[in-house]
């Protein structure tokens, strides 16, 4: 997470809409037999819309069923646990905290996590959910998000898009099959491309594996920005690679970069952006006629693009990868110039 990120102005919808299916977790925790009526006017004003989503809705039934299953003593220790792990945010400065929930049995947690997943993908991402009897949607979450920041740049990877709100994604930082608690949690969704969200990016990694709270970038707490140095570096196997650099002495931002590459994977990502940064700068070499010219070019590049990179973050890659080539790289630079050229010339 390269960029600290900003809640959306109707967070506190998100919010209340949290303690509502908060709210569905302690009625079962405090209700040993299951009675609609009393259970739907548990869930106040907006109980009766539940109601209706619950009789419209077989598998939100079935889900709801296997909660009740769940021994009495157990779903009061689940609610316990999940109305905890929500606060998760007070404790960004404790290196103590344990998310309760990691600590349940598997089947337990995972109760939780179909039941809460399902309204999140099924309920408010289909069709929203509702709140003082008005609709909120997904799509809404969604522009608000892009609102509060920026409309193009994606916070982790730094790559410029479009427009996130076509081609961005609401992730989980904290994954909701593993996290239930956090499944509508504003400070646990942030808008980030689909590359950082699924295939390549995150998926389901677990940014709380052999780490704490204190060692991780979390959305709206802190970003990278500040601390994080993208450089570009000699490697003795592929030529160059990218690498991420503490920009302080604090040990702890040499973990929270590790784990930040590990979660998003950046350094690989990041490395193919450079592969295609130092072909263009070939291109553009190709139609010189001197080493001279060649070296004046990259200088002249590498300070354009450091310029550019302090307004526009998503230049960050470029500038180092330039900066690598006007320094430590610019000899293999040369030599591959001239290769090329003396190819060339064979071909004419």
């Amino acid at each position: 997470m390269y960029k600290r990120q900003h809640m959306g102005k109707d967070a506190a919808r998100m919010q209340r809409i949290n303690d509502f299916v908060l709210e569905i977790f302690h009625y079962f925790a405090t209700h040993k037999y299951f009675r609609k009526d009393v259970f739907f006017n548990a869930l106040g004003k907006d109980g009766q819309w539940f109601a209706e989503c619950f009789t419209k809705r077989k598998k939100l039934r079935n889900l709801l069923g296997e909660l009740k299953k769940i021994p009495f003593s157990e779903r009061g220790e689940l609610y316990d646990a999940m109305k905890g792990d929500a606060l998760f945010q007070q404790y960004e400065g404790d290196d103590t905290f344990v998310f309760q929930e990691s600590r349940l049995d598997p089947k337990l947690l995972r109760t939780a996590a179909l039941l809460t997943s399902y309204l999140y993908d099924e309920v408010f991402v289909a069709s929203g959910f509702q709140e003082d009897g008005v609709l909120f949607q997904y799509k809404e979450l969604k522009e608000q998000l892009c609102d509060a920041n920026s409309r193009f740049l994606c916070p982790v990877c730094l790559n410029n898009y479009g427009t996130l709100m076509a081609l961005g994604q609401i992730d989980h930082f904290f994954p909701k099959m593993k996290y239930p608690a956090l499944t509508f949690r504003p400070e646990n969704l942030t808008l980030i491309c689909v590359l950082c969200n699924e295939g390549i990016g995150k998926g389901t990694e677990n940014p709380m594996d052999g780490t704490d709270l204190t060692e991780l970038y979390l959305p709206y707490v802190r970003g990278a920005e500040g601390e994080m140095d993208i450089v570009v570096q000699a490697d003795g196997e592929s030529g160059h690679t990218v690498k991420l650099l503490p920009g302080n002495s604090d040990p702890k931002t040499e973990r929270r970069i590790h784990n930040d590459d590990r979660i998003f994977r950046l350094t690989s990502r990041w490395n193919g952006q450079v592969d295609c940064s130092i072909e263009r700068s070939m291109d553009y070499a190709r139609e010189m006629n001197t080493a001279a010219e060649v070296e004046s070019f990259l200088e002249e590049e590498s300070l354009a693009k450091r310029k550019d990179a302090g307004r526009f973050p998503d230049k960050l890659v470029e500038a180092a990868c330039l900066e690598y080539l006007s320094g430590a790289g610019k000899k293999v630079f040369l030599q591959a110039w001239e290769m090329d050229r003396r190819d060339r010339g064979k071909m004419l």
